[in-house]
């Protein structure tokens, strides 16, 4: 009886995160999404993230970290970059095996400020790599657990990162893990 609440509330879960993520893309690309910019403090943002995500992560035994300066601020649209680090911080977890880590950093750099999303997970190959971002039947892999995927989360972070003039870098070998890399010039 436990499992099939839990099935439930996972596919619920899953069915909601694609939900959020197609009337987000849909408005995006009818121009119904209006960028709101205002001084967001990114530790207390990833913080609030993390917290949302906690439950998933620790269903999957997933050790959720983060790492930023008390005063680092960025002119962004809260939503937006709520919903970047969100979908990142799903996909770690997704391709993370139980007993992994997720780390998400903030940090200035230069003229820049870089947030990081850091896992030890699977990995991806240099075939997907260059697939990671193309709009032409998503990329959709399963993850550790079976876990399925639309594709759309990495299309809209693309999205929405440059919206913001902002640029997104992945770092990845098989089975070591993955870094995506957000860079917004200030």
């Amino acid at each position: 009886y436990n499992e099939i609440l839990q099935s439930i509330n996972s596919s619920s879960n899953e069915t909601y995160a694609l939900l959020e993520n197609l009337l987000q893309w849909t408005r995006s690309q009818t121009g119904n999404l209006e960028i709101a910019p205002e001084d967001i403090n990114l530790k207390e943002l990833i913080r609030n993230v993390l917290r949302i995500i906690e439950p998933v992560a620790l269903k999957k035994g997933i050790k959720l970290e983060h790492k930023a300066p008390d005063d680092l601020v960025l002119e962004a649209d809260n939503n937006m970059m709520r919903s970047i680090i969100q979908n990142l911080v799903n996909n770690s977890i997704k391709f993370t095996k139980t007993g992994g880590k997720v780390i998400v950093t903030a940090e200035r750099n230069g003229d820049e400020t870089l947030i990081k999303v850091i896992d030890n997970g699977v990995g991806i190959s240099e075939k997907n790599k260059k697939k990671l971002f193309v709009d032409e039947g998503q990329l959709t892999t399963r993850g550790t657990n079976d876990e399925k995927g639309s594709g759309l989360g990495l299309l809209l972070v693309k999205d929405f990162v440059q919206r913001h003039n902002g640029r997104i870098d992945v770092e990845s070998e098989e089975g070591k893990g993955t870094t995506f890399i957000l860079s917004f010039a200030y």
